[in-house]
């Protein structure tokens, strides 16, 4: 009777090459905001748009302007500070996007001319509050779309000076007879 023994049969591992490096994946934030949307939808919903536009803005905003270590409160936060004041924290809290916007247009290559100066200005008339989020709303889209571009593009790595020779790097090495370097260690009686 013959005795039978289980034997995993391993198939012999191919050459394979290890997957190319993938990709890191931008975070999506909206390249093409409509300001004619936004003005029909915010009058449409009883300005129920204009809050979840701005939450979709100030989202935008802190992915794109993230390097200068700032971080806009959310719309709630503003909503919340807006009662608390009459009403007067919603427009500084906007020139205060509009300034952020601006402080980084020129680390990103975008041109913006409005800040939260000029935003003022313009929302003293009634008509003027339209004006300035028509000129924000292009302006961050200048700002998102200067954004997506310099951080789709290819990085350069740093050129690295080129590394010295190896007997550069081993003083001791050239100071050696040419016999010692052929020379096992044991041979020569110490480990240096």
């Amino acid at each position: 009777m013959a005795v039978v023994q289980n034997v995993k049969y391993q198939q012999p591992r191919s050459r394979q090459t290890a997957p190319p490096p993938r990709r890191q994946s931008l975070p999506q934030v909206n390249r093409n905001r409509s300001f004619a949307l936004y003005l029909l939808l915010s009058i449409v919903t009883f300005s129920g748009y204009h809050y979840w536009f701005l939450s979709g803005w100030v989202q935008d905003l802190n992915i794109v302007c993230k390097k200068d270590g700032e971080k806009t409160l959310g719309v709630g936060w503003m909503i919340l500070l807006s009662l608390a004041t009459l009403g007067v924290y919603k427009y500084v809290w906007l020139a205060g996007i509009i300034d952020r916007m601006y402080n980084n247009a020129d680390d990103l290559g975008a041109e913006i001319r409005q800040d939260g100066e000029s935003f003022f200005l313009w929302v003293i008339p009634v008509v003027g509050y339209f004006i300035a989020m028509y000129f924000a709303i292009r302006d961050m889209n200048r700002l998102t779309a200067a954004w997506a571009e310099q951080a789709a593009a290819p990085r350069k790595r740093p050129e690295q000076p080129a590394r010295p020779a190896a007997a550069e790097h081993r003083p001791e090495a050239s100071a050696l007879p040419k016999e010692q370097h052929s020379t096992p260690i044991a041979e020569r009686g110490t480990l240096l």
